[in-house]
């Protein structure tokens, strides 16, 4: 093997078969993703080298190119199932973690499919539907995980689920299902719409009594789902309320008016793509220094962003709007904490220009939006110094703050004390408590060794 040089020793190389990098900017999903890898190589030392999809596997091996990396990160969709056996030789030769789907063996780092559609789910039932719909077009490995969590969820709580309200699984085994064989003919209102996904909508909502809501397995449908729905004389949500998954700006073949006001609305799943990004860096210098098993799959937790297209319509429009824009913000700041600050992204996500979503934000949540990110960095750079034994300047940068010296300051002003001696204090605290743990338990057995003596 030809020695590599020291500059390339820790390059990674990053993958994804699905968009072209010139495209990555408009898909949020692989976006955030990269930027997550970006940030958690920087801080395991790598030099990350994205790929895209034209990137031919076979040539990749066989020309040697994988031995300029230290491992491999790759992003393989389940529908491009002739790259898969390509990339089950890659993995052999080199320390490779898989992402986002699991269509590769070894190590992975997914979203968590399962508990993303359970709180979908267990929303709408807290929002008083009983009659829940879904409508899924994809065949594969992820959208059956979804469904089925749905069912079990619906099962759990005692409701029905009509198989006339489901399109693409069969309800009772809980299994694929060939939607052409129950798909009505599609109507006139469905003209404009691609075949299938009109035929789909068809099947649910001309049924003499449609559900109250339809969850659909993307945001993709359920943008589409949403017009479908307006067309027919239904509105959103006070005739039907309908979801998504993936958390995607709306991108359909519409004015920007109405894309934007699409995305506001809908509510969906964030699949932290971000956090995925940066652990499966973790997980990738794990597997390079022998710490993770083959097999190892770490599951992100998604977070549920509400939105107005899921609530209650008794609620009045003003509680309405001031409940929904706290959710979601709080969600956001859950999500995005550790990352830069884009207050224009996340303006967008509101469908409003980010001098009103500051003035919104202190106005619903009694708070100053960049005081609010920056509590919830210093709880978690509080919690890392208590739980960790990572450098004081990497745990800045894992909490998201740019600048050490900021961070060190900041810290200071609200603890009284700086990171280093908070941390001393806290091992001094628990030290302490320890010891009086055990004194308790000494004491204790040493009473039951005295009662039991003649």
């Amino acid at each position: 093997m030809a020695r590599i040089p020291a500059a390339a020793a820790r390059s990674i190389a990053v993958i994804n078969k699905q968009f072209f990098l010139k495209n990555l900017a408009a898909n949020r999903l692989f976006s955030d993703f990269i930027r997550g890898v970006s940030d958690g190589a920087g801080d395991a030392g790598f030099l990350p080298i994205f790929l895209d999809k034209g990137t031919s596997i076979p040539r990749f091996i066989a020309s040697g190119q994988y031995k300029r990396y230290i491992g491999v990160i790759a992003a393989c969709p389940w529908e491009l199932k002739e790259e898969i056996p390509h990339f089950r030789r890659l993995l052999k030769r080199i320390p490779f973690v898989s992402v986002l789907s699991n269509t590769l063996p070894g190590v992975c780092a997914l979203p968590d499919n399962s508990a993303g559609m359970e709180k979908l789910t267990e929303h709408l039932i807290a929002e008083g539907h009983r009659d829940i719909g879904y409508i899924s077009l994809k065949y594969e490995p992820y959208a059956l995980e979804r469904f089925r969590a749905f069912a079990a969820v619906m099962e759990s709580h005692s409701l029905p689920v009509r198989q006339e309200c489901v399109v693409g699984f069969n309800v009772k085994r809980r299994v694929f299902r060939a939607a052409q064989s129950r798909l009505r003919k599609v109507t006139a209102f469905s003209k404009s719409l691609p075949a299938h996904m009109a035929a789909a909508f068809d099947a649910v909502l001309t049924i003499p009594v449609h559900p109250s809501a339809v969850i659909c397995e993307s945001d993709h449908i359920a943008y589409h789902l949403i017009q479908y729905a307006s067309a027919r004389g239904l509105s959103v949500p006070e005739d039907i309320a309908v979801t998504g998954f993936d958390n995607i700006p709306c991108t359909i073949d519409t004015d920007r008016a109405e894309a934007q006001r699409l995305t506001k609305l809908l509510t969906t799943i964030d699949q932290n793509a971000y956090r995925i990004g940066s652990e499966s860096v973790s997980l990738l210098a794990a597997v390079i220094e022998g710490r993770a098993k083959n097999g190892t799959r770490i599951a992100i937790e998604p977070t549920m962003v509400i939105r107005r297209s899921s609530l209650k319509r008794s609620l009045s429009d003003s509680v309405q709007e001031k409940e929904m824009f706290r959710r979601t913000a709080h969600s956001y700041i859950e999500r995005y904490f550790a990352a830069p600050l884009q207050l224009k992204r996340i303006a967008s996500e509101f469908g409003i220009d980010h001098g009103t979503f500051l003035r919104k934000f202190r106005k619903y949540c009694g708070d100053n939006f960049v005081h609010a990110v920056t509590k919830r960095r210093l709880a978690q750079a509080s919690l890392l110094l208590r739980t960790t034994a990572k450098p004081v300047k990497s745990i800045a940068s894992i909490s998201g703050f740019a600048s050490y010296e900021n961070f060190i300051r900041l810290f200071t002003k609200d603890i009284g004390i700086t990171p280093l001696a908070y941390r001393k204090r806290s091992r001094k605290t628990a030290a302490k408590s320890e010891n009086k743990g055990s004194s308790l338990d000494s004491l204790r057995h040493s009473s039951v060794r005295v009662a039991r003596e003649p």
